[in-house]
């Protein structure tokens, strides 16, 4: 099953199903996607409480919007969403679509996405289980528009996908005991669009047609707004560093 990590809890009946596939777009179950945003935390200081809230739930639309057939909602948690489907290809089509949708979203952070397989553990609307925890650290590895999955998500994908799948090795993650062999998957269908994201609020702004810019150090810092540019530029060190 994939799991999709949303804005919305959606109960479920209690208990434990085999699944092939469990994803983390910040979310899980029998097999599933988790995804969050990246750089919610900056949005949320620069833009607001309300601000940060509007993306929050647009995500959840814009994940809902586009789900296949036998994937769900199973909750959502801040910038994080957890959905599940009910056999592995669907979740890779649940991983593909929530990360084009983010992709085609004008002034929106990017996204991270976990995909794992496996059974899960049901209770009271809620998913459980090692197939979800290594879905949820396969996000926290993940760099923002990445779907990071394992071998048997990986080998579903065919041509007509129109994305590219990278080998990287087993891996370490945090609170998991063994190695796990991830896998990057990258959409190939999305042109290098001319986007580079805000220092301060981490949204991807469009290059040529940034509200705002500002030169600094050796180069022109592009920003969403002229909120979020007057905020550069009294701490610059702040926005660069590391």
């Amino acid at each position: 099953m994939t799991v999709l990590s949303l804005n919305r809890v959606h109960q479920q009946g209690a208990g434990v199903r085999e699944s092939p596939c469990g994803t983390r777009c910040n979310w899980c179950h029998e097999g599933g996607d988790v995804g969050d945003l990246s750089g919610f935390t900056a949005l949320t200081e620069a833009h607001g409480d309300g601000g940060a809230a509007d993306v929050a739930a647009r995500f959840f639309d814009l994940a809902a919007g586009v789900l296949p057939e036998g994937a769900r909602v199973v909750k959502t948690i801040g910038d994080a969403v957890m959905i599940v489907a009910d056999d592995a290809r669907s979740g890779l089509d649940a991983a593909l679509g929530v990360l084009r949708a983010v992709g085609r979203e004008e002034a929106f952070p990017g996204i991270r996405i976990g995909l794992n397989a496996g059974p899960i553990v049901e209770r009271v609307g809620d998913v459980f289980g090692a197939t979800v925890n290594a879905a949820a650290r396969l996000t926290e590895h993940a760099h923002v528009g990445q779907v990071l999955t394992t071998r048997p998500l990986a080998s579903l994908v065919v041509e007509a996908d129109r994305v590219s799948v990278t080998a990287l090795g087993p891996t370490r993650l945090k609170n998991i005991g063994d190695p796990i062999e991830i896998f990057l998957v990258e959409d190939d269908s999305r042109t290098p669009a001319a986007e580079v994201l805000d220092p301060v609020c981490r949204m991807y702004v469009d290059a040529d047609d940034a509200p705002a810019r500002l030169p600094w150090g050796e180069r022109v810092w592009l920003f969403c707004s002229f909120d979020c540019a007057t905020k550069f530029s009294a701490n610059p060190e702040r926005y660069t560093a590391g």
